[in-house]
């Protein structure tokens, strides 16, 4: 990584956050997290045909009610070994940033998150740090408006 983000792990009970990331822009303190959910795959990872421009990969619906209670951006990372990639986006941009899925809670039950296609990097990326600082603050920009 760039030196922008330290990955702090976080799985003791698995309700969603699978690690917090801290970050450091311009190696200086920021005093800002963001949750973050892994998902992975050891298959490709190929564009929706439905959606054009969008992966899909699926997440608890108790993970999504869980992340969207959080002021926070929740980060999704899907990696695939395959592809050796990661794509990545927010829990809130996902799903538009409303709270129209409150009632599929329920053991098993899944939902399909759209991460944008153009939001990916390979293994090694060296700016994947400053790619996700840039997500946070839009984000926080976003919801101030």
């Amino acid at each position: 990584m760039d030196n922008v983000v330290v990955w702090r792990d976080v799985r003791i009970d698995d309700y969603g956050i699978d690690a917090l990331l801290e970050f450091f822009p311009g190696q200086k303190i920021s005093g800002r997290y963001m949750p973050m959910q892994l998902k992975g795959t050891g298959k490709s990872i190929k564009p929706l045909t439905r959606s054009k421009g969008y992966v899909s990969c699926k997440i608890k619906a108790t993970t999504y009610e869980y992340g969207l209670q959080d002021v926070l951006p929740v980060l999704i990372l899907f990696v695939s070994l395959y592809d050796k990639c990661i794509y990545y986006g927010t829990l809130q941009e996902a799903f538009g940033y409303q709270d129209n899925l409150r009632n599929l809670t329920g053991l098993g039950r899944e939902l399909a998150v759209h991460l944008p296609v153009s939001q990916h990097v390979g293994f090694g990326e060296k700016e994947f740090g400053s790619k996700l600082w840039a997500l946070y603050a839009k984000h926080i920009e976003d919801v101030s408006r």
